[in-house]
Formats: C-alpha cells, sequence, structure tokens
C-alpha cells in the first residue's frame, strides 16, 4: 500500500506542475481527488491520524471548489493560509503527521531502513500549495529563457568550488532514493512555497527584481541551521531558480533547476549532502 500511495503522490506532483504551467483549471478537481485518494491510504497505513486527514481533506476539498467563486479579498486570505500551513508543514510543526521510512528493498537491495525518511507533511503541504497555485492565471511561457538553467548549474558548481569543498564524483549508495525524495518532496515543496506562493505574492506588490531577491534571502535564512556558507550559496542558488521561473514562466522549470542543482551537490560535492 506504501509503494501505491507513494506513487500517486508522485504523479501529483507531476500533474499538478502540469496543470499549474498550462493553465488546465477543469484538472483541478481531478487533482484534488488524487490528494484525497493519497490521504486515505496514508491514513489506512497510520502514517496521518484521523482528524489531522479530515483537516486536511476539509482543506483541499474548499480550496479546489471555492477558490474561483470567492471574492479577491477571500482568495487572498485563502493564499495566505496555504502558505502559513505551507510554513508549519515544512518546520514539521503540524501534529498527527509521521514521516515515512524508506526500505532499502524497495531500490533493489538488502532489507534494511534508509538513513532518511519520506517528509510527509512536508509532501502535502507542497501539494496543498499546488492545488491553490493552480488555479493562478498561468505566466506567459517563454522557452527562450531555457539557458538559465544549465547557467545556473554550472554557476553554483564554480561558487561551490571558490567556496573550498572539493569535487569528489561518485554515487551514494541509495542515490536512486535519496534523488527521488529531493525531486518530488525537498524541491517540489520549496518551490511551491517560494516561488509558487511568496514569490508571486510579493509581485503583486513589488517588481519583480525586488521580489525574486526577497524571496531568495528567504531561502537563504531558512538553510542558516547548515551554516552561513551553505546559506548564501543557498541564496545566490534561489536567485536562479526565481528568475527562471519569472522568465519562462514554467514553475517545473524552477523546481527541474533546483533538483539540477542538488543532484549535482548529492553526486559530487560530499561535504554539501
Amino acid at each position: 500500500m506504501i509503494n501505491l500511495c507513494l506513487a500517486l503522490y508522485a504523479g501529483s506532483v507531476f500533474f499538478s506542475l502540469w496543470v499549474i504551467d498550462t493553465g488546465k483549471r477543469r484538472w483541478v478537481p481531478q487533482l484534488a481527488t488524487a490528494m484525497v485518494i493519497g490521504l486515505l491510504g496514508f491514513t489506512a497505513a497510520d502514517y496521518i491520524a484521523i482528524p489531522t486527514a479530515i483537516v486536511a481533506m476539509a482543506c483541499y476539498t474548499l480550496a479546489a471548489t471555492v477558490y474561483m467563486n470567492v471574492s479577491e479579498s477571500w482568495k487572498r486570505q485563502i493564499r495566505y493560509g496555504g502558505m502559513s500551513l505551507g510554513l508549519l508543514a515544512g518546520v514539521h510543526m503540524v501534529p498527527g503527521i509521521e514521516d515515512i521510512p524508506l526500505f532499502s528493498r524497495w531500490w533493489g537491495e538488502g532489507g534494511q531502513f534508509l538513513p532518511f525518511d519520506f517528509r510527509l507533511d512536508k509532501a502535502y503541504a507542497g501539494l496543498l500549495l499546488a492545488l491553490i497555485a493552480a488555479q493562478f492565471h498561468p505566466l506567459p511561457r517563454n522557452w527562450r529563457h531555457i539557458w538559465l538553467l544549465p547557467a545556473a548549474v554550472i554557476t553554483m558548481v564554480l561558487l561551490v568550488l571558490l567556496a573550498g569543498y572539493p569535487m569528489e564524483p561518485s554515487w551514494p549508495r541509495y542515490a536512486a532514493a535519496m534523488l527521488f525524495v529531493n525531486l518530488v518532496v525537498t524541491c517540489f515543496a520549496e518551490e511551491l512555497f517560494f516561488r509558487g506562493a511568496l514569490q508571486r505574492e510579493l509581485m503583486l506588490y513589488l517588481a519583480p527584481v525586488p521580489a525574486i531577491v526577497i524571496t531568495s534571502v528567504v531561502f537563504g535564512l531558512v538553510h542558516l541551521g547548515r551554516g552561513w556558507e551553505f546559506a548564501a550559496l543557498a541564496t545566490i542558488a534561489s536567485l536562479f531558480y526565481g528568475f527562471i521561473y519569472r522568465r519562462t514562466g514554467l514553475l517545473s522549470l524552477s523546481v527541474l533547476t533546483h533538483f539540477c542543482v542538488n543532484a549535482v551537490w548529492i553526486t559530487c560535492f560530499p561535504g554539501l549532502r
């Protein structure tokens, strides 16, 4: 059951990015349905407490059915509420949700627990924000700036080398599982909060550049627990993610860029894992 729920969750991630980027708002009810089914599956497996699941399902259902039919003032309150819940879940302060331990046998070897878990609260916070973002008017899409993706990765590699981290390419044990979780949980949830929610909200009141800079500073500050050097690198990387989203209009590309940077750090710089 856990494998099926994880597959459904991953499918919802890619489905939601497609809806956000293309503006296919008519698919929002189906997206919400997939999320609710996943919530029920994880609740049946005892990873989400029943009261928490009921509240989460109510939030998803209301966001999917009410958002487009209320005034701009209420839409703003729904967005702020979603951002607040996403922030609380991102720092693991939502009660009744347990992390899912991952087994090595799911990834083709052994039968032991992996040294990292699937952060279910952060995962579903990302989906809540995605459900709200899926109902925004899509940004104009422009593929001419896709070159920013490799530019971001190359620049971050150079900065990490200048910071004194040696490049030691390797394929860590359980790298496939690590990269899977990084893509569908970490990168997805963080980009939905910082780009899909915070940056987009700031751009309603500020010019694009200040909005991107403020969002990136906040992004760096939340990574301060790993040291000021890592926070500085995260801030610079966030500037790229923000400009990519702004220039291409594709949230999926900011998620992909975030993932590519993280993947390079995981496979080439052991000091940043």
